[in-house]
């Protein structure tokens, strides 16, 4: 709904499903205030079509923005092959991919995933449409396809307290727990624990 605010979802197990945008989808530019809490999103490694599980992007065809999401305690997992050998497959945890701001990820569990367990943006994002202050912050990632946090043409994003571990290289990826690239700017990582990856923190 254009005009959704002020909405609560929490205690919801949110299954495999054929659509092609994920499991579910925020992306009306007059949407705000939206808590997603206590929730699981669940995969079967495979059958799930490309999409971002929790997928916060803001339709570009309006110059307002998504904003002032929570994304708590939610556990995110068996979305897509996370397999090393498997072809890129971009199954990715929580993404907000442009005209998004003030979106927290907090206290979470995303592992198992064919992408990224956390996301941002995409090298293709105009200026103008970036995603910006993001928050993620003690969240556990872990044995994805991709990355732990791989961020993209972001604004003003914080990093901090997560534990990223088990990422190895790919033909996707080059193993990264924490990937900055395609010209995010002023990104604070902080505090995190990153380890048995190929490659702790890429920029």
């Amino acid at each position: 709904h254009a005009d959704a605010a002020y909405v609560i979802m929490e205690c919801l197990r949110f299954d495999r499903t054929t659509a092609a945008q994920g499991l579910l989808r925020i992306d009306q530019g007059r949407t705000h205030h939206i808590a997603i809490r206590h929730s699981e999103f669940a995969g079967d490694n495979v059958t799930l079509p490309a999409g971002q599980q929790v997928n916060l992007n803001a339709l570009t065809v309006t110059t307002e923005f998504v904003h002032d999401v929570v994304v708590y305690n939610v556990h995110i997992h068996d979305i897509g092959d996370y397999t090393a050998g498997a072809a890129e497959n971009d199954r990715i945890g929580v993404k907000p991919i442009a005209k998004c701001n003030n979106l927290w990820v907090v206290d979470s569990l995303i592992h198992h995933m064919g992408g990224d367990g956390l996301s941002g943006g995409d090298a293709t994002t105009a200026d103008a449409s970036r995603c910006h202050h993001i928050y993620y912050c003690r969240n556990t990632l872990h044995t994805n396809h991709e990355n732990c946090i791989d961020i993209k043409r972001v604004n003003d994003i914080v990093i901090s307290e997560n534990l990223c571990h088990t990422i190895v290289s790919t033909a996707s990826s080059s193993g990264e727990g924490i990937v900055l690239h395609d010209g995010t700017t002023r990104p604070w990582v902080l505090f995190n624990t990153i380890r048995d990856t190929y490659i702790g923190i890429s920029s």
